[in-house]
């Protein structure tokens, strides 16, 4: 999931799209647009691991068994639902569907006489099989293969009666953002489980799609590789890696888990020039590393044979015609620098004696702080009366900070994280102090930390 959420920041188009959504109203525990801006931002912003228990909690996952259930094609269509659904009734209504959605005919066509049943479909991604196909060509020529319908599976075309007929589909348009999943894992009826193919399956840098289309579009259906996802293992667990073309000038980096959730990337967004590469310098790779050797297979160099269940397993192209679009530079006004999410924990007396549910509240640049607490008061539903018990701080990881009435004004840079030797040093962020009021102790982690997802 992780690999997956890289390469949807890198898509820069969506990722302006995600920071413009209005959220103020939004309940940070169910809030998956929320979650989402939450992520981007701190990827945006951060030198610390990037937490993503929120946005998977957002979803209702979270417990393991939730996670091995749902697959990286499920939480992305999930997640691309979500965004749509939010965006509606904005100016960024429309933005999911013009970013990723394709449609496709599926048609009955019957061999001897007049008759053809035809039925528009769209779809967000494309399950492309690869057991016993040589490569990406292979694949496509598959799907739209046509499967004759004969004998006692003859087609009933009504009026004409039972006919033989032909029955597939063909593209009608591709999306700008095509996501390709490779049918890896598979199951086995004999085992009764799930097996992974590991058989060479070749994908190419460049591709064109316009012999897959029922008739041509406006712009030739040609495409850059953007991204690819790699699983190392087998099907009960492994390592996953992303490979990505940030700029689609077929410069290449490479982002493990703790490299992707570690790594600042901020500078891209300010420049995505030579600053990003300078930046990301120490996980720069070559074209072979991110396409060559993940075709899965035995490579003819026998000191690669150990990688052979090293392969992709998604692919992200974007359209030629669409690269400027969809990787169209962030600027300076693009970046939601005057706002920031910041966790709001209940503490009592010292910031280890935490208790309750935390959650997120955005605070704005010059926004008073007396405003904050009638927001996290209002928020909490607490009465007036009641409300006098409580104390509002800003906490780091030794030290309480009271807020006054008259405190004056937020400043988001003081809520950011600053680059310390301490790994452990997190954000400041806000705590509600229950004054009198005291709770059972729990030790338990206050903000979240990196998790591994299996998917």
């Amino acid at each position: 999931m992780n690999s997956l959420l890289q390469t949807l920041y890198f898509t820069n188009h969506l990722r302006k799209a995600v920071y413009k959504m209005p959220t103020e109203a939004d309940d940070s525990s169910k809030s998956v647009a929320l979650a989402l801006q939450r992520v981007f931002q701190e990827l945006q912003f951060s030198d610390k691991p990037v937490g993503t228990k929120k946005l998977t909690k957002s979803f209702g996952w979270e417990t393991l068994d939730s996670f091995m259930q749902h697959d990286v094609q499920e939480f992305l269509r999930v997640l691309l639902d979500k965004l749509e659904s939010k965006m509606k009734g904005t100016c960024l209504e429309g933005t999911i569907p013009r970013l990723f959605e394709g449609k496709m005919s599926s048609y009955i066509k019957c061999k001897n006489v007049e008759y053809t049943s035809t039925r528009i479909e769209t779809f967000y991604d494309i399950q492309l099989n690869i057991k016993g196909k040589k490569n990406i060509d292979e694949s496509f020529k598959d799907y739209v293969a046509t499967e004759t319908l004969d004998d006692d599976n003859k087609y009933d075309a009504g009026e004409h009666g039972l006919q033989e007929a032909e029955k597939g589909v063909i593209f009608v348009s591709f999306p700008p953002v095509l996501h390709l999943h490779l049918m890896r894992f598979q199951y086995d009826p004999v085992t009764d489980n799930s097996v992974k193919f590991n058989d060479r399956f070749e994908f190419y840098e460049h591709i064109s799609l316009d012999a897959y289309l029922q008739e041509p579009e406006a712009t030739p259906a040609e495409y850059t590789l953007h991204a690819v996802l790699v699983h190392s293992g087998d099907n009960h667990g492994g390592h996953y890696v992303v490979y990505i073309n940030p700029l689609g000038d077929g410069k290449w980096c490479k982002c493990t888990k703790a490299e992707a959730i570690d790594h600042n990337y901020g500078a891209m967004a300010q420049d995505p020039g030579d600053v990003l590469f300078e930046s990301l310098s120490n996980v720069l790779c070559t074209k072979a590393e991110a396409i060559d050797h993940n075709y899965g297979g035995l490579d003819d160099d026998l000191s690669l044979q150990a990688r052979h269940c090293s392969n992709a397993y998604m692919l992200v192209y974007i359209r030629d015609s669409a690269l400027p679009t969809v990787l169209q530079d962030i600027s300076e006004q693009d970046i939601p620098t005057d706002e920031q999410l910041v966790p709001v924990t209940h503490f009592y007396k010292d910031i280890y004696n935490t208790f309750g549910i935390p959650f997120f509240i955005k605070v704005k640049n010059g926004e008073p702080y007396a405003s904050v607490r009638r927001r996290i008061k209002a928020r909490l539903g607490v009465p007036d009366k009641e409300w006098e018990k409580y104390k509002l701080a800003i906490l780091t990881m030794n030290r309480i900070d009271y807020i006054t009435e008259d405190e004056g004004c937020v400043n988001v840079n003081d809520f950011r994280s600053q680059t310390t030797n301490n790994p452990r040093q997190t954000a400041p962020y806000f705590g509600l102090e229950h004054i009198n009021k005291l709770q059972k102790r729990s030790r338990f982690s206050y903000l979240e930390k990196a998790i591994k997802i299996y998917n």
